[in-house]
């Protein structure tokens, strides 16, 4: 199913739930549904850059919008809590992170930010070479040397 209906959408996405039906929804991956929203939602609903699904797909095609500093052409992509999200054209960048009431909320920062990318470590793997494996909270992983760092970092 490639949407939900807006009533039923996530408490956490800052969305007008009686203009329209439906909403469409994220694709499967990195972040959990009430963790992350949609990226071309985000884009027409909380920036207000186009009032359409096609207008928002014109400008996702156009390789104008990075995630994490990838360029990122899905519509439905979910883009979850401390992603960053860099339009070079109009030099904006934002971070994806909680408000007070407990929604998804935009915060803009600078180009330097935007290029460090905050994780929380959920597990650790030690491997044959004496070498240790960090899984991130993004589905990352990284392969370090000393095992200084601890699950929960």
């Amino acid at each position: 199913m490639t949407h939900l209906k807006r009533i039923n959408a996530p408490r956490s996405w800052p969305i007008e739930r009686r203009i329209r039906k439906f909403v469409a929804k994220p694709l499967p991956g990195t972040h959990k549904l009430a963790e992350s929203m949609p990226l071309g939602v985000i884009l027409r609903e909380m920036l207000r850059i186009g009032k359409e699904k096609r207008e928002i797909k014109i400008i996702l095609n156009n390789k104008s919008i990075l995630i994490d500093n990838k360029i990122r052409k899905e519509f439905r992509f979910p883009v979850g809590i401390f992603d960053s999200l860099s339009i070079p054209k109009l030099n904006k960048h934002f971070r994806i992170t909680y408000n007070k009431k407990g929604d998804l909320d935009l915060v803009e920062i600078s180009k330097e930010d935007s290029e460090h990318k905050t994780c929380k470590i959920i597990g650790k793997t030690v491997l044959k070479k004496g070498k240790t494996q960090l899984n991130l909270s993004d589905g990352r992983n990284i392969i370090v040397d000393k095992d200084a760092l601890k699950v929960r970092d």
